[in-house]
């Protein structure tokens, strides 16, 4: 994260005897820019006071004359970063300035940008220096949500990410951000809404997470970003499933490619369970407009796609069918699907580095006569993985520059060079 010292520091060092916490917390943040976890920045004035600073350490003194020789490369930094740290005199208060964002993405959809004013002896437990902490539900989402931050950031900015992911399991997960929150860790969780309508309830365990976060936040450095789609799998388009995803069901599809191409305000696609699909099971009013699109639900024998237990009817037909379902046992119950699941683990682990690596190996060992067909299609997955924001919906796009930003502004760490 980026860590500003404020220039009010030179007028408290000035007006106040130099004191031993002070220069060991001091020390721990410009150490903390040192070992690469964050990126501490000031102003030349105030890096240039601090590092004449007599009894601070030799090599953090080196580094603010560093980063005062480097001010220009970076003096628009503080300013390009919604999510930062300012590191105020001993003698202030903590306080978090919040300010909250509205995106017409999906209606409703906010996030918040932060920024801490924190007072100089908080850093002397060097628990809130580690490595940002990134807290999802399993160690793969930490790792997918690192490519984001790396992929999607809309700052161009000449920094690294450096977080650390820490994995929660499932319901467990607001233990893990509560056990990092009061570590005095910074922390950033990112966690599925499982919300299959607009009206629905959080799932168990984004209302965990959600309800921890809001009686923590005012006096921490932490964030809870609900993605507002049911889960990561609605953050892809049917055209990354069809090339890159595993044992993908192309009736599926076909039919969310006429899903994505009727949805242009993009009611459905947060809420469909790509993973389920859409059946008689879990069926909610938000979805009836899905038989107003053209040859996606059958009317009749003649337009079925042949999935198992595929819906063919009209729509008064099933909300009667389904009425009829919410009367019986579960037990008794019958499920048809109107949407059938993509699959059931569509992307596997969303590893898209690992599986650009994978199929550039396979493109260098390919045999001589291999087909070209087959070639071609290894160069087009490649292709996909290196520019995959071309290859997802607008909304989809817009939603993941914005995930991307916030999560490399919190893993912000120092130069790449």
């Amino acid at each position: 994260m980026l860590i500003y010292l404020d220039p009010l520091l030179i007028d408290y060092f000035k007006s106040n005897e130099l004191c031993e916490a002070d220069l060991e917390a001091l020390d721990n943040i410009i150490t903390s820019h040192r070992n690469g976890f964050h990126f501490v920045f000031s102003n030349r004035k105030t890096l240039e006071y601090l590092s004449e600073l007599r009894d601070l350490g030799t090599f953090n003194k080196k580094q603010l004359k560093l980063l005062s020789n480097d001010y220009t490369t970076f003096s628009m930094l503080p300013m390009s970063v919604s999510n930062k740290i300012e590191v105020i005199p001993s003698n202030q208060e903590f306080a978090r300035i919040d300010t909250l964002k509205e995106d017409n993405l999906i209606q409703g959809y906010q996030y918040t940008t932060s920024i801490f004013k924190v007072p100089l002896w908080h850093f002397l437990n060097p628990e809130i220096l580690v490595k940002t902490r990134l807290v999802s539900e399993n160690i793969d989402d930490c790792y997918f949500y690192e490519y984001i931050g790396n992929k999607f950031s809309s700052n161009n900015l000449p920094c690294k990410i450096n977080i650390e992911p820490d994995t929660g399991g499932g319901n467990d997960t607001y233990k893990t951000f509560k056990d990092k929150i009061e570590q005095n860790n910074m922390v950033f969780a990112i966690v599925d809404s499982d919300k299959k309508e607009p009206s629905m309830n959080l799932g168990n365990t984004s209302l965990q997470v959600s309800n921890l976060y809001d009686g923590y936040k005012q006096n921490t450095i932490s964030y809870c970003e609900i993605l507002p789609f049911h889960e990561k799998e609605n953050l892809f388009s049917a055209t990354v499933y069809e090339k890159l995803g595993v044992n993908i069901c192309e009736y599926a599809v076909d039919q969310f490619k006429l899903i994505e191409n009727y949805d242009e305000n993009f009611c459905f696609i947060p809420y469909i369970d790509v993973k389920e699909g859409i059946s008689s099971s879990n069926y909610f009013s938000h979805f009836e407009s899905l038989f107003d699109i053209p040859n996606l639900i059958p009317q009749n024998q003649e337009e079925c796609r042949g999935f198992h237990n595929e819906y063919i009817g009209t729509k008064r037909d099933f909300i009667h069918y389904y009425n009829e379902q919410l009367t019986l046992e579960k037990r008794e119950r019958t499920k048809k699907y109107l949407i059938n699941p993509i699959g059931s683990n569509p992307l596997g682990n969303f590893d898209f580095d690992g599986l650009e690596e994978k199929l550039i190996t396979k493109l260098n060992e390919a045999h001589p006569n291999t087909p070209s067909n087959v070639i071609s299609e290894i160069e087009e997955k490649i292709e996909m993985i290196r520019n995959l924001p071309l290859y997802l919906l607008d909304s989809q796009k817009k939603y993941l520059t914005i995930l991307g930003t916030q999560i490399k502004e919190w893993g912000l760490a120092k130069p790449k060079f």
